[in-house]
């Protein structure tokens, strides 16, 4: 057994993706995948390369 799958059971990861997905739902998120950068939602595989540009990583 994997440790990924002896995890699957594990009420803290269980409540850790409860709580993740609830917070994606407050956000607006919508689908997969979903990029948060600045407070700004990209979604989708084709937005990726415009998040590092609206970044402000300093």
């Amino acid at each position: 057994m994997t440790d990924a799958e002896a995890r699957i059971d594990d009420e803290d990861v269980k409540a850790k993706l409860r709580a993740n997905n609830n917070r994606a739902v407050e956000m607006g998120v919508f689908g997969v995948p979903t990029f948060v950068v600045n407070d700004q939602i990209f979604w989708g595989e084709d937005t990726l390369p415009m998040a590092p540009r609206d970044a402000d990583f300093t």
